[in-house]
C-alpha cells in the first residue's frame, strides 16, 4: 500500500459540526473559581478553532476515582439523552479528564469509543477518535497521563 492509499488521518476540521461537550473539572473546592475560567476558556477555544453548534458544558468539582467516574456518567447521560445527535468531548487538558490513567484509557475506551465520540485535548492539540488514533497519539496520551 502507498503512503497515498493509507487511511487518512483524522483532523479536528473533521469534527466541527458536531456538538462540543465540554469537560470542565477541579478536584478541591479552592480551585470552585477556576470552574468558570476552564468554561469560559473553553467556550472561546471551540469558537476559535472552528465549532459550529454550541457546545454542552458537563462541570464538576470532584475529586478521587468515584467521582472521576461520576464526570463521565454525566457525558454519557448527554449521549444516551441525544442518540440521533453526533458528539466530541473536549477537555482543556488531560487531568481535566482523569487523573488516574488506567481508568481513563477505560473510559475513552470503553465509553466515548464505543458510541463514535472523540475525546480532543485542548491544550495539546490532541485528537483520539477510536480505531484510527495513531499508536503515536495513543501514546501521547498515556504519557501526559503520567
Amino acid at each position: 500500500m502507498s503512503i497515498e492509499e493509507e487511511i487518512p488521518i483524522p483532523v479536528i476540521s473533521d469534527y466541527f459540526k458536531r456538538t462540543p461537550i465540554l469537560l470542565v473539572r477541579v478536584s478541591t473546592t479552592k480551585q470552585s473559581e477556576s470552574l468558570k475560567q476552564q468554561e469560559e476558556y473553553l467556550v472561546r477555544k471551540v469558537k476559535e478553532i472552528g465549532f459550529k453548534p454550541k457546545p454542552e458544558i458537563v462541570s464538576k468539582q470532584e475529586s478521587g476515582e468515584k467521582e472521576e467516574r461520576a464526570t463521565v456518567k454525566a457525558v454519557l447521560k448527554i449521549l444516551i439523552e441525544n442518540p440521533r445527535k453526533k458528539f466530541i468531548v473536549v477537555v482543556r487538558d488531560v487531568p481535566r479528564f482523569s487523573r488516574d490513567s488506567k481508568n481513563a484509557l477505560i473510559a475513552i475506551e470503553d465509553e466515548l469509543w464505543t458510541r463514535d465520540v472523540p475525546l480532543y485535548i485542548a491544550d495539546n492539540g490532541l485528537l483520539l477518535v477510536n480505531d484510527t488514533a495513531t499508536s503515536d497519539q495513543y501514546m501521547v496520551y498515556q504519557i501526559l497521563l503520567a
